[in-house]
């Protein structure tokens, strides 16, 4: 399927490698993501274009969700302190008090 005609049943669908930069610009992908994505979208060229358009999307949510992980988990040097906190939190024992008891 080439760029240049990419339609199915008379609905205008963009060709891959354009719909790939404008996610990749609007979600803020690296380099290396888009140039994945671009060798998917080459491969997956006998694909039905609306499923290679929705492959292409996952792809890219994908790489959203690691880098914002990635960028999270740099940021915060704290998040392993905090994670630990609340593990400890998480495995004391709860036991209710004689209030508690009556409800």
């Amino acid at each position: 399927m080439s760029d240049g005609n990419y339609s199915t049943e008379g609905i205008p669908m963009p060709p891959p490698s354009v719909y790939i930069d404008l996610l990749s610009n609007k979600l803020g992908l690296t380099g290396e993501q888009v140039s994945d994505l671009q060798t998917l979208a080459t491969f997956g060229a006998e694909i039905p274009p609306g499923d290679l358009l929705l492959r292409i999307y996952g792809y890219c949510q994908g790489f959203r969700t690691q880098n914002l992980l990635e960028k999270l988990l740099n940021k915060d040097t704290n998040l392993n302190e905090v994670v630990k906190d609340m593990k400890s939190l998480t495995t004391v024992k709860w036991v209710p008090d004689d209030e508690q008891k009556a409800w």
